[in-house]
């Protein structure tokens, strides 16, 4: 039997990395291995940290590129196959180096340091391994999917999660009608000058979508909502333009997949991105997904040239003629 260490999170919050931590987890122990999950990150899990190592496992697992847990990984398991999971952290060390400055010549080179003493490093997207050529170890990457499917007997749990509204809507029990849009965020973030998830995209494409006259909806999940000031900003929003009653807003740790098997389309407007967990749950879910071109997608997705608004409305106006829900 191998033993396994993770250093990563469980959810929540819900997200893409906690979620692949988790099902990850769960699949290498149906497998018959042992495995222990900690955040290295939290110092409570100091005590649980010190006893993996003391464990001497034979793989462990770090899923971010960050200074504390590189160093965690190298010096409490100096004698265990070190692999590094790349989820699109590698952006900021590549947008540190490209800042110039004190702070850039002496943490790159730490970062470079540190990298090289990894066995492995898996990148969720062939669009980081530029990040780690740059960075020195270009020629280590694997690339992997770190899509997983849920677990389908959890379904009815996860919808007694929901709002009574997205239930009724789901149901077909409402008198709501019109294609079905789905856009989510772990939480509301804004990056380089611009929502990273793309809510506001989102939302004034919705409008216009509405103003052709076509009925639509969209349900917009936000997990983390520890920040309320950027919740109520999208809200007002939305009654700015005139499509607050269109929006149904799921807000807390809830998951998203049984929603997939019953809207028509799911919106990835983001600004950056690695492989994302929720495309590759949509599509498998049978779900259209539109997605923003600043990064490679898998080829069944529908992408428009971020962030064009009229491209945006045309490819939502196509998935709308075509509804699964009158």
């Amino acid at each position: 039997m191998t033993s396994w260490v993770i250093l990563g999170s469980v959810p929540p919050p819900i997200g893409g990395v906690t979620t692949f931590v988790e099902r990850f987890s769960d699949r290498l122990v149906r497998r018959g291995a042992s495995v222990t999950v900690v955040n290295p990150q939290r110092p409570a899990e100091l005590p649980r940290l010190m006893g993996a190592a003391a464990r001497r496992p034979d793989f462990v697992i770090l899923n971010t590129v960050n200074l504390l847990g590189l160093i965690v990984s190298r010096l409490l398991f100096p004698c265990t196959k070190l692999i590094l999971v790349d989820h699109n952290h590698s952006r900021k060390v590549v947008a540190l180096a490209a800042a110039g400055g004190l702070r850039g010549r002496v943490l790159v080179p730490v970062y470079r340091l540190l990298l090289s003493t990894f066995d492995a490093i898996w990148i969720v997207s062939p669009h980081l391994d530029p990040h780690h050529r740059q960075i020195g170890h270009g020629t280590r990457t694997r690339r992997i999917n770190p899509y997983i499917r849920p677990d389908a007997r959890h379904h009815d749990a996860v919808v007694a999660t929901y709002s009574d509204r997205l239930r009724g809507v789901m149901e077909g029990a409402t008198d709501e009608s019109g294609p079905l849009f789905l856009t989510s965020a772990y939480k509301l973030v804004r990056e380089q000058g611009r929502d990273l998830y793309g809510f506001d995209l989102a939302l004034e494409a919705l409008a216009r979508l509405i103003a052709t006259g076509r009925r639509a909806r969209l349900i917009a999940f936000v997990a983390d909502t520890s920040d309320p000031e950027a919740l109520h900003h999208f809200q007002a929003e939305a009654v700015r333009l005139g499509v607050a009653d269109a929006v149904i807003w799921e807000t807390g740790q809830k998951i998203l997949w049984p929603v997939f098997a019953r809207a028509d389309c799911y919106l990835r407007l983001t600004s950056t991105d690695g492989w994302s967990i929720s495309v590759e749950e949509a599509l498998d879910f049978g779900c259209t997904v539109i997605a923003s071109d600043v990064t490679p997608r898998d080829p069944r997705c529908v992408l428009f040239p971020y962030p064009d608004m009229d491209a945006l409305v045309d490819r939502m106006s196509a998935v709308a003629s075509r509804s699964k829900i009158s």
